[in-house]
């Protein structure tokens, strides 16, 4: 069986070194550009309203909306779908503000390695105190079975005694000379580890951290465990937590292994003059034209889209593929650092794909004793802007109705609709900018993507300008229009994108261009063609040769990647596939 090779459906333009942003400007070209979208591959623009819900077997519900989005009886696409598409690709040619995204976005992931400092968070009279505990494994199964009517958190008096490994163990509870704190765990095979955690009444020196903050983060994990039916529920002001102090940093854990909050935020990952425009004597062109609004001062929008109509002479008969259930799509996983982020050492990429383990806030090094050093801001940034590769979506594959996904009706290939941008008070510069950003270039085959199922190949569009007209007023005697066709200077997608760098200009093009990509198999990173996804991120977790998301400005074959088949670092039932 030949070996199974992906490439992964998105991918990144970097930012560049500086966001180009000047005084605002307020120009003299008003009118309208007249646009013709094409279909490159089926479309998905659902109608919402329409959802129906599905029962399935077991009680779980599957979404199906067997609408499309409609006007008058005919698919249409929103002007606001339209709006936000060319936005991102205006303010990427324009080296422009990331003002769509929140700095102060919050990160979480998994430690680096397991945590191995049991603590105990108390909240009493205001204040939270985080205490060193000595731990008590659960290893009797009748004690285990005794220990199903308590809640973590709940105090337990209990004997103890030492296992053959000389670990300190639960013998029995109800009684003892011991009392201290239950921490559940989650089945894990065909094992469950609880422990209870004694308080040794050392606090551990936090200094400035916010206790308060962190003690409220677990009760939200506790709550969100409960309504999740999760064993590891609490009431009370007790928590029995793990935690790891790395320099002046403390992180928690409801898990050895589970899931911790960093402190580093999204805002800190780019160069400060990425943030967005709060001054109106320094103001990127996408907010310029599209218009912004912050604490500080407010900027109307210069361009308006209308909703994308159907051309009349298309017959509606031949509008729709069959209804197909997608495969599961799921919220970008942003702190995946080897597939969103860059480590940086002394302002050079680190080559973080060996000997590395890290995440938005600190690394380590494999070595007996692992060393976690924190980051400094300049050293973890994110890879710049996400867009999807073009490629043929996969229509007849078959796919299980789960509640994790949705049924669709799209639109077929080569269907075609027609839309006006309006356009006031631009600049030449940016009425060029926007055009270009419309049609990258009439004649090429640079494609933008819309709709649902982007990552599966879905949404491809071509659009072209086909005709652009200014309107100027003329006051005499009488108030007049004088209506006159423009016409471009800037005819090539290389005009548009002269300003960038080497990086971002062959990503650009890599991304943009339709017939850019020649395998046929684009999808997340699995083992095998019909594997789970975290089975392959499962395995380059635990593997020393990390796999990093190739970047986007490198040569073709360099995109292609392989899979973990090796018995060292692959899941059992993935290796016994592959014999």
């Amino acid at each position: 069986m030949a070996e199974y090779k992906f490439i992964n459906p998105y991918n990144f333009i970097p930012l560049g070194n500086n966001c180009r942003k000047t005084p605002y400007q307020k120009g003299t070209y008003t009118g309208y550009i007249e646009c013709v979208l094409e279909t490159k591959t089926p479309l998905i623009m659902i109608d919402s309203s329409s959802n129906k819900e599905i029962k399935l077997e077991g009680g779980d519900i599957h979404v199906s909306y067997p609408k499309t989005f409609m006007i008058g009886n005919q698919p249409a696409i929103p002007g606001s779908e339209l709006r936000g598409m060319i936005r991102n690709v205006f303010e990427t040619v324009t080296q422009s503000c990331l003002v769509n995204t929140d700095p102060k976005i919050k990160f979480s992931g998994r430690y680096v390695g397991n945590m191995f400092q049991p603590g105990l968070l108390v909240y009493k009279n205001g204040q939270c105190s985080l205490y060193k505990c000595d731990k008590y494994s659960v290893e009797n199964p009748y004690v285990i079975n005794d220990l199903k009517k308590y809640k973590a958190g709940d105090l337990i008096r209990f004997n103890d005694g030492v296992n053959r490994k000389k670990s300190k163990i639960v013998k029995s509870i109800g009684s003892g000379k011991l009392e201290g704190y239950l921490r559940k765990g989650e089945p894990l095979g065909n094992k469950i580890f609880h422990h209870i955690f004694v308080n040794t009444g050392e606090k551990v020196e936090t200094g400035d951290i916010d206790l308060t903050a962190l003690y409220q983060e677990a009760c939200d994990k506790y709550y969100e465990n409960l309504e999740r039916k999760h064993v590891n529920q609490c009431d009370g002001d007790y928590r029995p937590v793990w935690y790891e102090q790395v320099q002046e940093r403390v992180y928690l854990s409801l898990g050895q292994n589970g899931q911790t909050n960093f402190y580093r935020q999204f805002g800190k990952m780019y160069p400060e003059n990425f943030d967005g425009c709060k001054d109106e004597n320094n103001v990127c062109e996408t907010c310029q034209v599209f218009g912004t609004i912050n604490e500080k001062f407010v900027l109307p929008s210069l361009v308006r889209f209308t909703d994308a109509l159907l051309d009349n002479q298309q017959t509606s008969y031949y509008m729709f593929e069959k209804p197909i259930t997608l495969e599961e799509l799921s919220s970008p996983k942003s702190d995946n650092p080897y597939f969103y982020m860059l480590l940086k050492e002394n302002g050079e990429l680190v080559d973080y794909s060996t000997n590395f383990l890290w995440n938005v806030d600190f690394k380590s090094k494999f070595s007996k004793k692992m060393i976690t050093q924190l980051l400094k801001d300049d050293e973890v940034q994110i890879r710049g802007r996400k867009f999807y590769w073009h490629f043929q979506p996969k229509l007849n594959q078959k796919v299980r109705k789960t509640k994790r996904n949705v049924s669709v009706k799209p639109l077929k290939t080569g269907l075609k609709y027609n839309f006006k941008v309006y356009f006031n008070d631009l600049t030449q510069e940016q009425l060029e900018h926007l055009n270009m950003s419309l049609c990258l270039d009439n004649n090429s085959n640079y494609c933008h993507k819309l709709g649902m199922g982007k990552p599966l190949g879905f949404g491809s569009v071509k659009i072209k300008t086909t005709n652009i007209v200014c309107r100027n007023i003329h006051v005499d005697n009488s108030i007049h229009y004088e209506v006159k066709p423009y016409q471009c200077t800037m005819t090539s997608i290389d005009d548009l994108l002269k300003d960038m760098n080497d990086a971002q200009y062959y990503a650009f093009i890599s991304l943009f261009d339709f017939d850019y990509i020649k395998l046929n198999n684009v999808s997340y990173p699995r083992n095998e063609e019909d594997g789970d996804i975290f089975e392959w991120f499962e395995s380059n977790k635990k593997s020393r040769e990390k796999k990093v998301l190739p970047f986007a400005e490198k040569e073709y074959d360099d995109l292609i990647q392989k899979v973990y088949v090796s018995r060292k670092n692959a899941p059992k039932n993935n290796y016994r596939n592959k014999r």
